[in-house]
C-alpha cells in the first residue's frame, strides 16, 4: 500500500473527466467581443493538494493503523514458526502448527486488501473533494482575470513518459489542447487562490 502509487492512479483517472474546470468551450468571436479562454493544469493542483497536511495526514494515518495490525500479525507468523523449528518433524505439533501458520498467512492477505481498499475508497474521495475545490477557485480566477472559459489541460509540449498504450492515452486526454496563446496559464493564480502550503516541485515552478 503506497501512498505515491495511489494517488498517480487517482490523478490519472482524473484525466477522464471532463476536460473543462470550469465553463469550457473553445474561443470564438460572437460579434461583440472575442471570448477569453484561460487555460488550468487541474491535474498538476489535485497532485499538489493531495500532498496538503489536510489530504497526507489521513491518509497516513490509515496506513499507519492497518501496518501496526499487520505488523501484529507478521509477529504471531514469526512465532508459529519458531514453534515449528522447534517441534519434532512430522509430529502431531507440527502439523497443528502448520495449520495455525496457515491461517495466519490467510488472514494476514485478507487484511492487506481490506487496508488497501480503504487507503484507496480516502483516496478517490479526497481527488474528487480536491477537484472540486479546483473547479471553485478556477472560476473566481477567471472572474477576477476576465475569462469566460478555462480549459483543463496539460501543456502539449510536454513529454510523456507512458510505456502502456492505456497510459498513454490517459495522457493524452490530459491535454486536450494542443495549440493556446502564451501567458493565459492561470495555473499559478488558481494554486495561490487555493492557498496551497505545499511548495511546488521543480519541474512545474516556471509555471
Amino acid at each position: 500500500m503506497r501512498q505515491s502509487t495511489l494517488k498517480i492512479a487517482l490523478v490519472l483517472c482524473i484525466a477522464a473527466l471532463a476536460p473543462l474546470a470550469t465553463r469550457s468551450a473553445i474561443a470564438h468571436d460572437t460579434g461583440d467581443r472575442a471570448h477569453r479562454i484561460g487555460v488550468v493544469d487541474s491535474l498538476l493542483l489535485v497532485e499538489r493538494m493531495l500532498d496538503e497536511p489536510e489530504y497526507a495526514d489521513a491518509r497516513t494515518a490509515v496506513e499507519q493503523n492497518w501496518t501496526q495490525q499487520l505488523s501484529l500479525l507478521e509477529a504471531e507468523v514469526n512465532d508459529l514458526l519458531t514453534r515449528r523449528n522447534a517441534a519434532v518433524a512430522g509430529s502431531l505439533e507440527q502439523q497443528e502448527i502448520n495449520q495455525q501458520g496457515a491461517q495466519a498467512q490467510q488472514r494476514y492477505q485478507q487484511l492487506r486488501q481490506q487496508g488497501a481498499g480503504e487507503l484507496e475508497v480516502l483516496g478517490t474521495e479526497q481527488a474528487r473533494e480536491a477537484y472540486t475545490k479546483i473547479a471553485e477557485a478556477s472560476k473566481v480566477v477567471a472572474d477576477r482575470l476576465g475569462y469566460d472559459f478555462v480549459v483543463a489541460s496539460r501543456d502539449s509540449a510536454e513529454p510523456t513518459n507512458a510505456n502502456t498504450v492505456a497510459g498513454l492515452a490517459q495522457q493524452m486526454l490530459a491535454r486536450p489542447l494542443i495549440v493556446y496563446p502564451d501567458g493565459h496559464d492561470i495555473t499559478a493564480d488558481v494554486r495561490t487562490e487555493l492557498g496551497l502550503t505545499v511548495a511546488p516541485a521543480e519541474d512545474d515552478a516556471a509555471e
